[in-house]
């Protein structure tokens, strides 16, 4: 299996509802395959703080094929609760390995 690509991309999520979104993971070759990870989750950070360790959020993440595709929810009471509108960083972690980090946007 080939290394992940670090490119940082900005999803964007609507503020105080629930969001469904998808991302691409890619390698040198195009495509990630994660189809085999037995563990996918999706840790949510806020962006610039200086404390990386704890997550805002942990959310439960799938794929369906070896395109690389990820996908994950965010429930309207943790956007609400957990989630104003600003700017984080979120990070997709395939069996406790950080594949994928990445900018979301809540407005």
């Amino acid at each position: 299996m080939t290394a992940p690509v670090r490119q940082q991309t900005t999803y964007r999520a609507d503020a105080g509802v629930a969001n469904t979104l998808s991302v691409w993971v890619r390698d040198e070759t195009g495509r990630h395959d994660l189809s085999g990870a037995t563990s996918l989750t999706v840790q949510l950070f806020r962006y610039g703080c200086h404390d990386t360790r704890t997550p805002l959020a942990t959310l439960a993440a799938t794929t369906d094929d070896t395109t690389g595709k990820v996908t994950f929810a965010i429930d309207a009471d943790t956007m609400q609760r957990t989630l104003p509108p600003g700017l984080y960083r979120f990070d997709v972690i395939a069996d406790g390995a950080d594949v994928y980090p990445a900018l979301l946007e809540v407005s």
